[in-house]
């Protein structure tokens, strides 16, 4: 998962992308809420929340969709690129390392913690967006949820080499690449943990966000009344699943793909601006979705040991609930430090230093914006 979110929440290129951030990054939050209460209590409130994970599957097609617009005045120059990958790697690398050591220390401090064995290298490879097996034989970095980055990092590599093309060729390149390479997942079956990782299709949700970006710098709009039904319709397609065992492989592009690629249309095609109470209401959480979707495992074990320590160990239906509650509310919380106090001044720092005296769209405010 990644937040290309601006540094200042003033400004954004579209609006109800942030909201819409927001509730990809509460859909994992609400799943692993969950989780946390069966791993810590022995049950759930419902045990089927898992459709919750879909939430990684929006923010791969916003992904996509915001690499196209806010590149723009990118394509065709090595300068472009390098833009390109410099940006990338401010907004991911800091705060995603210093998670990283945090993890790196609890590990050290209390190996119980984590719930899962870690190892000299896969410690090496989390750094390096590498995806490896841990000890436990999943492919996930220290930090679990950053499994999504490493596909983040693979799709900023290969949009990064295509910047240097100009903008047509560039985008039929990196789409063909993605299909290429999930098609040759599905037929070759590779070995190696990190090709088979790199050609799950899932990936294919990246081509979808660059799609709607030609859709969309096209001019192409809905009227309200079609916004509001395609939304609905992708917020049905998930709702359906749950209940349901959780897909994977091509079959997840199909049952979360396409749901969120609805989800994005809606919001990024809408002719209504959307500049509503609920885009208002979810704003904020949507500044801090990147710190929120990193911090909120170790904000929910957090809950977990206070409240075993305390005797305040959930009984029913209604304790389970407030427990979650209690736990998502944490997590924001804890999201929101993270945001004002480390990821918005690194950020910005990083921008200021690195940034303005190499990007040749430094004039352009949408650009700036993504």
């Amino acid at each position: 998962m990644s937040s290309e979110r601006p540094v200042s929440p003033s400004t954004t290129i579209l609006p109800g992308l942030q909201a819409l951030r927001a509730v990809a990054a509460l859909m994992v939050v609400l799943h692993h809420a969950e989780l946390n209460l069966l791993l810590g209590f022995g049950y759930g409130v419902a045990e089927r929340l898992i459709v919750g994970a879909a939430g990684v599957d929006v923010f791969f097609v916003i992904s996509g969709f915001i690499m196209l617009v806010s590149s723009r005045r990118l394509f065709g120059t090595a300068a472009g690129a390098r833009t390109f990958m410099v940006r990338r790697l401010i907004r991911i690398v800091p705060l995603y390392w210093a998670v990283t050591t945090l993890y790196v220390v609890v590990a050290l401090a209390i190996p119980a913690a984590l719930a899962r064995p870690s190892s000299g290298g896969l410690i090496l490879a989390s750094y390096l967006f590498w995806p490896a097996a841990a000890p436990d034989g999943s492919v996930a970095p220290i930090v679990v949820v950053g499994w999504t980055l490493n596909y983040e990092m693979f799709f900023y590599a290969l949009f990064g080499l295509a910047v240097l093309l100009p903008r047509r060729r560039a985008i039929a390149a990196v789409i063909a690449a993605l299909i290429v390479i999930a098609m040759a997942g599905a037929l070759l079956r590779p070995g190696s943990t990190a090709l088979a990782f790199w050609s799950n299709p899932i990936i294919l949700e990246f081509a979808a966000g660059i799609l709607l970006g030609v859709v969309y710098e096209s001019g192409r709009r809905l009227s309200r009344p079609a916004a509001f039904a395609l939304g609905a319709a992708g917020a049905a397609g998930f709702l359906i699943q749950i209940g349901q065992p959780f897909l994977g492989g091509w079959m997840r592009l199909v049952g979360c793909g396409l749901p969120a690629l609805a989800l994005v249309a809606a919001v990024t095609l809408a002719s209504d601006d959307g500049r509503g109470v609920w885009l208002r209401g979810l704003a904020a959480i949507g500044d801090a979705s990147y710190s929120l979707y990193l911090t909120h495992l170790l904000a929910l074990w957090a809950c977990r040991m206070i409240a075993t320590k305390l005797g305040l160990v959930p009984s029913g239906l209604a304790d389970g609930i407030v427990f979650m509650l209690v736990s998502i509310g944490a997590s924001i919380g804890v999201a929101f430090a993270g945001y004002a106090l480390f990821e918005r001044p690194v950020t910005q720092w990083l921008r200021g230093r690195f940034e303005q005296r190499r990007d040749p769209s430094a004039a352009s405010g949408a650009a700036r914006r993504a």
